[in-house]
């Protein structure tokens, strides 16, 4: 049930960081989910496993572990929005392929 969760927080969070840059379009957005799914996951999942005690009945959802798994998603869209201003493909300084 916590991964069902991690991915809706992950997405919901990564749809409101596309919604939020200024090129509006379907890649960027999609790429914004991906990586706040994978962060939420990352945050939500694995983070408590290596921070927190063990749980005798396996992974428990707390408001700890949705904290970390929001910290994660942001923190993997920050990194995401930090390498499409350096290195991204919709730089316009960077000349694009015939077609």
């Amino acid at each position: 049930m916590g991964s069902y969760l991690w991915c809706a927080l992950g997405a919901i969070l990564g749809w409101v960081a596309s919604r939020m840059n200024e090129p509006k379009n379907f890649v960027t957005m999609v790429e914004s989910v991906a990586v706040g799914v994978f962060g939420a996951f990352l945050g939500g999942e694995f983070l408590p496993a290596m921070v927190l005690a063990p749980q005798p009945g396996g992974s428990a959802i707390n408001l700890l572990s949705i904290a970390m798994a929001v910290g994660g998603a942001v923190a993997c869209l920050l990194v995401l929005g930090a390498l499409r201003r350096s290195v991204g493909p919709l730089k316009p300084h960077k000349k694009r392929r015939p077609t």
